[in-house]
């Protein structure tokens, strides 16, 4: 009788052990703000110079994933299904404020209901179009037609995302042009990767901090060569050099308007002001076409010269772009 009832005992308690075991794990597999040892943080964003901030903070802890593919343009990018898919695995994703994620949130809350959504654009005072695109003070229209056609603008009910993207009253979301307002986006960076890897929050402060003194530097060296060029105009295609512009004593002068290029009589507008102001140089970036650019520069007997602001190695990058802006602007 004792044996039997000893038996008996043994055998709930090797019930109740295993049992006890996917709780456990469970519990485990629900605490989704901790990484288990020499695991990646899987982790989405939307640009190209978004991943190279990501990876100098997080080093090999991250495995990151960019959404807009090289030579496509966040504007009007939609992600693949597979890139979709790609996110319901994923801990993280920084957005930047580029027009696509707006339609892209409904679709993403709908799948990947334990993606934490980080916005970097946090603690940054972000430009209105009008005042970043310096073009729109320039065009010899009048006052009147202006406002005729920012109202509308605003009417219109089905216009694209690119013209949302470009109207009067818009936001610029090109904060990563500035290498000051990176600094803020890197800090909203490392704090939502140490909530993720507490642990290794000496090796990602050491990170951080590099990073910053690299921004500095990069800051710097911008701001030396282009000092002589203070008040200059930079005439571009895509409104995509308002930081830039503002933060290094220039003026940004962009072909398109509400997110589209200029025709007829507006384009000839183009054409006299861009004489006026003796533009010989028009910068453009591979995103998008280049036949306006290519007309307004034969007519001007200018050249149209390449920028790429979505290249992935950044300090690199926008060295390179100040150095080619003040060659081009000097010759």
């Amino acid at each position: 009788m004792l044996l039997t009832k000893q038996y008996i005992l043994l055998i709930i308690s090797i019930i109740l052990l295993f049992f006890s075991v996917p709780s456990q794990a469970s519990s485990e597999n629900r605490d989704s703000t901790k990484l288990s040892e020499d695991e990646m943080l899987t982790l989405f964003v939307s640009i190209e110079p978004q991943a190279y901030f990501v990876e100098r903070i997080g080093g090999k802890m991250v495995d990151v994933h960019v959404l807009v593919p090289p030579g496509k343009s966040p504007a009007t990018y939609a992600p693949t299904p597979s890139q979709m898919l790609k996110l319901t695995e994923a801990k993280l994703f920084f957005t930047i404020g580029v027009p696509f994620e707006k339609a892209l949130m409904p679709k993403i809350k709908k799948i990947t209901g334990g993606l934490e959504i980080v916005d970097t654009t946090k603690g940054i005072e972000l430009m209105p179009f009008h005042i970043s695109e310096s073009s729109h003070g320039h065009h010899e229209e009048s006052d009147a037609k202006e406002k005729e056609q920012s109202s509308e603008h605003q009417n219109a009910e089905d216009e694209k995302s690119e013209d949302e993207h470009h109207h009067t009253d818009a936001l610029d979301p090109h904060i990563w042009m500035n290498p000051l307002l990176v600094k803020i986006q890197a800090a909203t960076i490392l704090d939502a990767l140490l909530k993720y890897a507490p642990e290794h929050k000496a090796q990602l402060s050491q990170n951080f901090n590099k990073f910053m003194d690299d921004l500095d530097k990069l800051h710097l060296k911008i701001k030396d060569a282009l000092a002589p060029l203070e008040g200059e105009t930079i005439f571009v295609y895509h409104p995509v050099f308002g930081y830039f512009a503002r933060e290094y004593g220039l003026k940004q002068l962009a072909v398109e308007r509400g997110g589209k290029s200029p025709r007829g009589k507006e384009l000839l507008n183009f054409i006299t002001e861009a004489k006026n102001n003796n533009v010989h140089v028009i910068f453009v970036q591979p995103q998008f076409d280049q036949n306006t650019a290519n007309k307004i520069a034969t007519a001007i007997k200018g050249v149209v010269v390449p920028l790429d602001p979505l290249a992935r190695n950044y300090i690199e990058n926008l060295e390179n772009m100040a150095s080619t802006i003040k060659n081009s602007l000097r010759n």
